[in-house]
């Protein structure tokens, strides 16, 4: 499990930066199983599942789907993903 920075990408249109990524990458698929979760402040729009680019802040990308989404008291949403390919 990986915990890093970055940011979710929907074309050029920046959807959330500066968020806290967790991801788990599976190194026998070499980076073709990959899922995870972030947390946004306020809402994700149900409508929003993607796919969309996921940047992180070392360098690597990738695509991914929105699973589910869950919301909390404190007006932040922790969203569920899985990566769509490779994570490179």
């Amino acid at each position: 499990m990986e915990h890093v920075r970055g940011r979710v990408l929907d074309g050029d249109k920046v959807l959330a930066e500066g968020i806290e990524i967790t991801a788990v990458v599976d190194p026998r698929a070499r980076s073709k199983r990959w899922y995870g979760c972030f947390i946004v402040s306020g809402a994700w729009s149900p409508e929003l599942s993607g796919p969309f680019r996921l940047e992180f802040d070392d360098g690597r990308s990738g695509e991914i789907l929105v699973r589910r989404t869950k919301s909390s008291d404190s007006e932040q949403t922790t969203v569920f993903f899985d990566g769509t390919g490779a994570l490179g």
